[in-house]
């Protein structure tokens, strides 16, 4: 194959695999579970790194993404 279309599908690839990560990402956060109430990230046990303390409104919550 000539080096052009390497690069070509090289870059091809890359843009498959952002799509995909976008796509999973937003798919697992519809998956996400809300339990408390929280003011830092420390008050949803952070040991976990797929846990996030969102707020709305003045309203605060711990969310899990798994």
């Amino acid at each position: 194959m000539k080096e052009k279309e390497v690069e070509n599908m090289n870059t091809i690839l890359k843009f498959i695999f952002v799509v995909f990560l976008f796509l999973s990402i937003f798919l697992s956060a519809g998956n996400s579970k809300s339990y408390g109430p929280c003011t830092t990230l420390q008050d949803c046990e952070t040991h976990n790194w797929f846990e996030v303390c969102s707020c709305i409104d003045f309203e605060c919550k711990c969310w899990s993404l798994l």
